[in-house]
Protein backbone atom coordinates (compact mmCIF):
# COMPACT_ATOMS: atom_id res chain seq x y z
CA UNK A 1 0.00 0.00 0.00
CA UNK A 2 1.38 3.11 -1.02
CA UNK A 3 2.36 5.81 1.48
CA UNK A 4 -0.32 8.38 1.53
CA UNK A 5 -3.10 5.49 2.12
CA UNK A 6 -0.59 5.16 5.56
CA UNK A 7 -1.29 8.77 6.38
CA UNK A 8 -4.24 8.62 5.70
CA UNK A 9 -5.17 5.82 8.44
CA UNK A 10 -2.79 7.24 10.90
CA UNK A 11 -5.13 10.65 10.09
CA UNK A 12 -8.06 8.27 10.36
CA UNK A 13 -7.57 6.94 13.46
CA UNK A 14 -5.88 9.91 15.12
CA UNK A 15 -9.62 12.66 13.73
CA UNK A 16 -11.31 10.26 16.69
CA UNK A 17 -8.66 10.80 19.68
CA UNK A 18 -7.62 13.93 21.60
CA UNK A 19 -4.65 13.41 23.26
CA UNK A 20 -3.42 16.75 24.70
CA UNK A 21 -1.00 17.64 27.00
CA UNK A 22 -3.53 17.79 30.12
CA UNK A 23 -4.58 14.40 29.70
CA UNK A 24 -1.33 12.82 29.53
CA UNK A 25 -0.69 15.01 32.98
CA UNK A 26 -4.11 13.38 34.55
CA UNK A 27 -2.70 10.21 33.22
CA UNK A 28 0.66 10.95 35.16
CA UNK A 29 -1.45 11.51 38.54
CA UNK A 30 -4.07 8.75 38.22
CA UNK A 31 -3.62 5.61 41.21
CA UNK A 32 -2.99 3.20 37.77
CA UNK A 33 -0.30 5.37 36.59
CA UNK A 34 1.17 5.43 40.24
CA UNK A 35 0.70 1.25 40.75
CA UNK A 36 2.47 0.56 37.73
CA UNK A 37 5.57 2.87 38.54
CA UNK A 38 5.37 0.85 41.75
CA UNK A 39 5.15 -1.84 40.50
CA UNK A 40 8.26 -1.50 38.22
CA UNK A 41 10.18 0.04 40.71
CA UNK A 42 9.64 -3.49 43.35
CA UNK A 43 10.52 -5.56 40.60
CA UNK A 44 13.75 -3.61 40.09
CA UNK A 45 15.13 -3.10 43.63
CA UNK A 46 14.39 -7.29 43.69
CA UNK A 47 16.43 -7.82 40.51
CA UNK A 48 19.09 -5.35 41.00
CA UNK A 49 21.51 -7.62 42.55
CA UNK A 50 20.91 -10.59 39.99
CA UNK A 51 20.96 -8.19 37.47
CA UNK A 52 24.65 -6.87 38.43
CA UNK A 53 26.24 -10.37 39.09
CA UNK A 54 25.50 -11.14 35.40
CA UNK A 55 24.58 -9.63 32.27
CA UNK A 56 23.11 -12.77 31.00
CA UNK A 57 20.37 -12.32 33.17
CA UNK A 58 18.58 -9.02 31.81
CA UNK A 59 16.40 -10.75 29.46
CA UNK A 60 14.95 -12.90 31.56
CA UNK A 61 14.61 -9.89 33.73
CA UNK A 62 13.35 -8.02 31.32
CA UNK A 63 10.60 -11.12 30.72
CA UNK A 64 10.06 -10.94 34.56
CA UNK A 65 9.50 -7.10 34.82
CA UNK A 66 7.24 -7.35 31.77
CA UNK A 67 4.98 -10.43 32.75
CA UNK A 68 4.20 -8.22 36.21
CA UNK A 69 2.96 -5.24 34.07
CA UNK A 70 1.20 -6.43 31.56
CA UNK A 71 -2.45 -6.98 31.37
CA UNK A 72 -4.30 -8.99 30.64
CA UNK A 73 -0.97 -11.68 31.09
CA UNK A 74 0.10 -13.24 28.16
CA UNK A 75 -0.95 -16.52 29.09
CA UNK A 76 -4.11 -15.54 29.30
CA UNK A 77 -4.37 -14.56 26.00
CA UNK A 78 -2.42 -17.59 24.16
CA UNK A 79 -5.93 -19.89 26.22
CA UNK A 80 -8.20 -17.33 25.17
CA UNK A 81 -7.02 -17.85 21.05
CA UNK A 82 -7.41 -21.88 21.72
CA UNK A 83 -11.24 -21.38 22.77
CA UNK A 84 -12.59 -18.23 20.86
CA UNK A 85 -12.85 -17.39 16.99
CA UNK A 86 -10.34 -14.33 17.28
CA UNK A 87 -9.78 -12.37 13.89
CA UNK A 88 -6.49 -13.15 12.71
CA UNK A 89 -6.02 -9.17 12.93
CA UNK A 90 -7.13 -9.36 16.80
CA UNK A 91 -4.62 -12.15 17.27
CA UNK A 92 -1.72 -10.15 16.04
CA UNK A 93 -2.69 -7.72 17.77
CA UNK A 94 -2.24 -9.23 20.89
CA UNK A 95 1.54 -10.79 19.82
CA UNK A 96 2.59 -7.24 19.05
CA UNK A 97 0.88 -5.77 21.98
CA UNK A 98 3.20 -8.14 23.88
CA UNK A 99 6.14 -7.31 22.27
CA UNK A 100 5.64 -3.70 22.56
CA UNK A 101 5.20 -4.49 25.95
CA UNK A 102 9.33 -6.27 26.16
CA UNK A 103 10.52 -3.02 24.68
CA UNK A 104 9.02 -1.26 27.22
CA UNK A 105 10.59 -3.45 30.10
CA UNK A 106 14.35 -3.64 28.02
CA UNK A 107 13.76 0.47 28.03
CA UNK A 108 13.28 0.60 31.68
CA UNK A 109 16.09 -1.86 32.63
CA UNK A 110 18.12 0.29 30.25
CA UNK A 111 17.08 3.54 32.34
CA UNK A 112 18.10 1.65 35.24
CA UNK A 113 21.47 0.91 34.01
CA UNK A 114 21.98 4.34 32.85
CA UNK A 115 21.21 5.66 36.61
CA UNK A 116 23.79 3.04 38.19
CA UNK A 117 26.62 4.31 35.48
CA UNK A 118 25.75 7.56 36.09
CA UNK A 119 26.48 7.29 39.62
CA UNK A 120 30.18 7.55 38.89
CA UNK A 121 29.76 11.03 37.46
CA UNK A 122 27.95 11.70 40.65
CA UNK A 123 30.93 10.56 42.70
CA UNK A 124 33.47 12.72 40.77
CA UNK A 125 31.24 15.74 41.46
CA UNK A 126 31.29 15.20 45.43
CA UNK A 127 35.18 14.05 45.19
CA UNK A 128 36.20 16.57 42.99
CA UNK A 129 35.20 19.24 45.34
CA UNK A 130 37.00 17.69 47.95
CA UNK A 131 40.52 18.14 45.47
CA UNK A 132 39.32 21.84 45.84
CA UNK A 133 39.50 21.83 49.38
CA UNK A 134 42.95 20.00 49.57
CA UNK A 135 44.35 22.46 47.11
CA UNK A 136 43.29 25.64 48.07
CA UNK A 137 44.22 24.67 52.02
CA UNK A 138 48.00 22.99 51.89
CA UNK A 139 48.68 23.06 48.10
CA UNK A 140 49.18 19.52 48.00
CA UNK A 141 49.29 19.95 44.04
CA UNK A 142 48.87 22.76 41.75
CA UNK A 143 46.30 23.18 38.88
CA UNK A 144 49.36 22.32 36.68
CA UNK A 145 49.83 19.05 38.32
CA UNK A 146 49.50 16.03 36.47
CA UNK A 147 46.66 13.72 38.57
CA UNK A 148 48.64 10.10 37.54
CA UNK A 149 52.18 11.15 37.17
CA UNK A 150 53.62 7.82 37.70
CA UNK A 151 51.81 4.59 39.27
CA UNK A 152 54.67 4.29 41.86
CA UNK A 153 53.79 4.15 46.06
CA UNK A 154 55.33 7.53 46.54
CA UNK A 155 52.71 9.17 43.81
CA UNK A 156 49.92 7.37 44.72
CA UNK A 157 49.58 8.07 48.15
CA UNK A 158 49.97 11.90 47.48
CA UNK A 159 47.22 12.11 44.79
CA UNK A 160 45.22 9.51 45.88
CA UNK A 161 42.01 11.38 45.51
CA UNK A 162 42.86 12.38 42.36
CA UNK A 163 43.90 8.69 41.30
CA UNK A 164 40.63 7.51 42.84
CA UNK A 165 38.44 10.23 40.53
CA UNK A 166 40.35 9.47 37.72
CA UNK A 167 39.75 5.57 38.07
CA UNK A 168 35.71 6.40 38.37
CA UNK A 169 36.16 8.26 35.37
CA UNK A 170 37.68 5.46 33.36
CA UNK A 171 35.67 3.13 34.57
CA UNK A 172 32.94 5.49 33.26
CA UNK A 173 33.99 5.56 29.64
CA UNK A 174 34.83 1.49 29.74
CA UNK A 175 30.93 1.13 30.55
CA UNK A 176 28.46 0.54 27.22
CA UNK A 177 26.21 3.16 26.19
CA UNK A 178 22.93 2.04 27.00
CA UNK A 179 21.41 3.81 24.16
CA UNK A 180 22.85 2.36 21.43
CA UNK A 181 21.65 2.68 17.98
CA UNK A 182 23.84 -0.77 17.33
CA UNK A 183 21.45 -2.85 19.51
CA UNK A 184 18.36 -4.68 17.24
CA UNK A 185 16.37 -4.20 20.22
CA UNK A 186 16.33 -0.53 19.35
CA UNK A 187 16.12 -0.71 15.62
CA UNK A 188 13.03 2.09 16.24
CA UNK A 189 12.97 2.43 12.36
CA UNK A 190 11.85 -1.47 12.06
CA UNK A 191 9.68 -1.27 15.26
CA UNK A 192 7.89 2.00 13.43
CA UNK A 193 7.18 0.86 10.29
CA UNK A 194 5.91 -3.03 11.92
CA UNK A 195 3.31 -1.47 13.61
CA UNK A 196 2.21 1.55 11.20
CA UNK A 197 1.87 -1.48 9.20
CA UNK A 198 -0.60 -3.27 11.91
CA UNK A 199 -2.38 -0.18 12.44
CA UNK A 200 -3.01 0.38 8.70
CA UNK A 201 -4.57 -3.22 8.30
CA UNK A 202 -6.29 -3.33 11.50
CA UNK A 203 -7.84 0.68 10.17
CA UNK A 204 -8.72 -0.94 6.90
CA UNK A 205 -10.29 -4.50 8.33
CA UNK A 206 -12.49 -2.17 10.62
CA UNK A 207 -13.69 -0.03 8.38
CA UNK A 208 -14.43 -3.12 5.83
CA UNK A 209 -16.51 -4.65 9.23
CA UNK A 210 -18.28 -1.02 10.38
CA UNK A 211 -19.63 -1.17 6.63
CA UNK A 212 -20.89 -4.58 6.97
CA UNK A 213 -22.30 -3.63 10.48
CA UNK A 214 -24.28 -0.82 8.70
CA UNK A 215 -25.76 -2.65 6.06
CA UNK A 216 -26.95 -5.75 8.29
CA UNK A 217 -28.29 -3.01 10.61
CA UNK A 218 -30.60 -1.49 7.11
CA UNK A 219 -31.46 -5.38 6.59
CA UNK A 220 -32.78 -5.63 9.80
CA UNK A 221 -30.28 -8.54 11.12
CA UNK A 222 -28.61 -8.03 14.10
CA UNK A 223 -25.16 -10.36 14.02
CA UNK A 224 -23.49 -10.02 17.60
CA UNK A 225 -20.33 -11.91 16.65
CA UNK A 226 -20.05 -9.26 13.69
CA UNK A 227 -20.26 -5.88 16.51
CA UNK A 228 -18.16 -7.58 18.47
CA UNK A 229 -15.25 -8.37 15.65
CA UNK A 230 -15.43 -4.10 14.81
CA UNK A 231 -16.00 -2.83 18.19
CA UNK A 232 -12.41 -5.29 19.01
CA UNK A 233 -10.92 -4.14 15.91
CA UNK A 234 -11.59 -0.48 16.43
CA UNK A 235 -10.35 -1.02 20.03
CA UNK A 236 -6.96 -2.08 18.89
CA UNK A 237 -6.83 0.38 16.17
CA UNK A 238 -6.76 2.98 18.29
CA UNK A 239 -4.03 1.27 20.95
CA UNK A 240 -2.14 0.63 17.99
CA UNK A 241 -2.41 4.46 16.64
CA UNK A 242 -1.69 6.05 20.75
CA UNK A 243 1.09 3.17 20.77
CA UNK A 244 2.61 4.21 17.36
CA UNK A 245 2.97 7.96 18.44
CA UNK A 246 4.06 6.48 21.80
CA UNK A 247 7.12 5.38 20.16
CA UNK A 248 7.79 8.38 18.23
CA UNK A 249 8.29 10.24 21.59
CA UNK A 250 10.93 7.15 23.35
CA UNK A 251 12.54 7.30 20.04
CA UNK A 252 13.25 10.50 20.40
CA UNK A 253 14.16 10.53 23.98
CA UNK A 254 16.24 7.40 23.93
CA UNK A 255 18.08 9.43 21.31
CA UNK A 256 18.60 12.46 23.06
CA UNK A 257 19.70 10.09 26.05
CA UNK A 258 21.88 8.51 23.58
CA UNK A 259 23.77 11.69 22.83
CA UNK A 260 24.10 12.98 26.39
CA UNK A 261 25.69 9.41 27.51
CA UNK A 262 28.31 9.94 24.42
CA UNK A 263 29.03 13.68 25.40
CA UNK A 264 29.68 12.44 28.72
CA UNK A 265 32.03 9.76 27.89
CA UNK A 266 33.75 12.24 25.62
CA UNK A 267 34.65 14.95 27.95
CA UNK A 268 35.50 12.34 30.77
CA UNK A 269 37.91 10.89 28.17
CA UNK A 270 39.05 14.23 27.96
CA UNK A 271 40.32 14.21 31.37
CA UNK A 272 41.49 11.34 31.38
CA UNK A 273 43.94 12.04 28.63
CA UNK A 274 45.30 15.39 30.20
CA UNK A 275 45.72 14.19 33.83
CA UNK A 276 45.26 17.62 35.06
CA UNK A 277 43.84 18.99 37.73
CA UNK A 278 42.36 22.37 35.83
CA UNK A 279 40.92 19.75 33.16
CA UNK A 280 39.38 17.78 36.22
CA UNK A 281 37.51 21.09 37.86
CA UNK A 282 36.43 21.81 34.46
CA UNK A 283 35.03 18.85 33.52
CA UNK A 284 33.52 18.33 37.19
CA UNK A 285 31.81 21.77 36.76
CA UNK A 286 30.25 20.60 33.47
CA UNK A 287 29.10 17.64 35.05
CA UNK A 288 27.54 19.26 37.86
CA UNK A 289 25.80 22.14 35.34
CA UNK A 290 24.05 19.19 33.77
CA UNK A 291 23.14 16.64 36.15
CA UNK A 292 19.54 18.09 37.17
CA UNK A 293 18.74 18.06 33.46
CA UNK A 294 20.40 14.78 32.42
CA UNK A 295 18.12 13.11 35.72
CA UNK A 296 15.18 15.34 34.20
CA UNK A 297 15.25 13.44 30.53
CA UNK A 298 15.54 9.75 32.72
CA UNK A 299 12.80 10.69 34.37
CA UNK A 300 11.16 12.02 31.61
CA UNK A 301 11.77 9.41 29.50
CA UNK A 302 10.62 6.46 31.95
CA UNK A 303 7.30 8.40 32.47
CA UNK A 304 6.81 8.15 28.24
CA UNK A 305 7.76 4.35 29.17
CA UNK A 306 4.77 3.87 31.93
CA UNK A 307 2.58 5.85 29.51
CA UNK A 308 3.04 3.20 26.80
CA UNK A 309 2.53 0.32 29.03
CA UNK A 310 -0.81 1.91 30.00
CA UNK A 311 -1.83 2.48 26.84
CA UNK A 312 -0.89 -1.55 25.88
CA UNK A 313 -2.69 -2.52 29.02
CA UNK A 314 -6.09 -0.23 28.91
CA UNK A 315 -6.42 -1.41 24.82
CA UNK A 316 -5.36 -5.27 25.92
CA UNK A 317 -8.21 -5.29 28.20
CA UNK A 318 -10.63 -3.91 25.90
CA UNK A 319 -10.29 -6.62 23.41
CA UNK A 320 -9.98 -9.17 26.07
CA UNK A 321 -13.49 -7.66 27.49
CA UNK A 322 -15.40 -7.20 24.56
CA UNK A 323 -14.51 -10.86 23.69
CA UNK A 324 -15.90 -11.68 26.63
CA UNK A 325 -19.25 -9.57 25.98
Amino acid sequence: MERGSLSNNLDNVGNKLNISEEYTEVICRSKSFTDLRSKAHHVQLRSTAIVSSSSSTIPSYTNILTGYLLEPEQHIITDMTKTSLLHHLIIEYFDGSFEASKLCGFLLQNIHETRVNYSAIQRVIRLTKRVVVVNNSNNSFDDHDNIIPSYSTYHFSKHQLAYNIFMELLSFIELSNPWASTNPILNFTLIRYKYKSMLNRLTVARDKMEKMVKFMRLMRFYDVSMRRVHKQLDAAAKGVYILYRDLDTIERLTRRLHDEVEHQKAIAALCVKNKEVIILKEVAREFKMHESCFLKQIGELEEHIYLCFLTINRSRRACYTINSI
